[in-house]
């Protein structure tokens, strides 16, 4: 029985890395603060269940970061 609740762990833990990978390049795409948040968020073992449907069905409404940082970025070339 243990060697399956590991088993089931590591097949979670497949999936939920490039799902969450996935979902902080999405969120910095979009602009959003602290989009490390979600990553870590979905990260987490059986959190990742939970976080993943309510940012997708949240992400236009996230919080987003200040203009005036996005535009320093983009003079600055980067």
């Amino acid at each position: 029985m243990p060697e399956l609740v590991v088993l089931v762990l590591l097949a979670l833990l497949v999936v939920q890395i490039p799902i969450a990978a996935i979902v902080y390049l999405d969120a910095r795409r979009l602009g959003l603060e602290n989009p490390e948040i979600y990553w870590l968020g979905i990260l987490i073992p059986t959190g990742g269940l939970i976080v993943i449907p309510v940012y997708l069905s949240r992400r236009r409404e996230l919080p987003r970061e200040s203009s005036t940082e996005g535009e320093a970025e983009e003079a600055g070339g980067g």
